[in-house]
């Protein structure tokens, strides 16, 4: 992501914050949870259609802000893979434009599986997009595939 589509007409800013938890343990797991804000600047060069942001392009977007706030909260002798994602479109998104998206850990995460989910939105508001996916937690020192 970050040299693939950091140019001036695909995701020309990107900059991400942690929002630290009002509570550091959940009720249903031992995994300190928080959110993750990112801002995004768009340029046109991931568009579908004139002007509208191609939906796979949305997705890798969002894929990946639910893959940061799940790297905060893994082992660090471990490493995290997209089990699955499931993307509900709300709206186009029309470029060049700026947009939040804001990622947080489910409670009914624990050790190994990762719940995410995510939402794309002007900061207005509007909402493009929603997101759910299952992060799994694997030994860095696993036997490769």
């Amino acid at each position: 992501m970050s040299e693939t589509l950091s140019t001036k007409d695909t995701i020309r800013a990107w900059q991400s914050f942690f929002k630290t938890p009002l509570n550091p343990v959940t009720e249903y797991s031992n995994v300190v949870a928080g959110e993750v804000y990112t801002l995004l600047s768009l340029g046109d060069g991931m568009n579908g259609y004139p002007h509208i942001m191609h939906g796979g392009m949305l997705s890798t977007i969002m894929d990946e802000v639910m893959w940061l706030v799940a790297s905060f909260h893994k082992p660090p002798d471990t490493t995290t893979f997209t089990a699955f994602i499931t993307v509900n479109f709300k709206k186009p998104i029309l470029t060049p434009s700026i947009l939040l998206c804001r990622a947080r850990l489910e409670e009914k995460s624990n050790r190994r599986k990762l719940f995410t989910k995510a939402i794309l939105e002007n900061g207005e508001g509007s909402v493009y997009a929603t997101a759910e996916s299952l992060f799994i937690e694997v030994d860095k020192k696993a036997p490769k595939l």
